[in-house]
């Protein structure tokens, strides 16, 4: 639930569930030290060395899809914008 605890995941953990917030994830810009809150780039480095280590355990690969600016408000057609 918080940053502390996703950076000192282990990467021994079977899986992994991260619930930082009941809406959406805190913007970079209001990340701060009273809250404790990851940003972006935190979640998705911790993301992709959980990741490395298990392709590496299994010699398997791995994808990751990272996405970041409500692109799904924007894309996702909420406003049904039409582009």
């Amino acid at each position: 639930e918080t940053r502390d605890e996703l950076m000192s995941l282990s990467m021994d953990e079977a899986c992994v569930l991260g619930i930082f917030t009941n809406s959406y994830v805190t913007w970079d810009h209001e990340v701060n030290e009273t809250n404790d809150k990851p940003r972006l780039a935190d979640m998705a480095v911790q993301a992709v060395r959980l990741l490395q280590k298990k392709a590496e355990a299994e010699d398997t690969g791995f994808f990751i899809m990272i996405e970041a600016g409500r692109i799904d408000q924007v894309c996702g057609h909420h406003q049904k914008r039409w582009y």
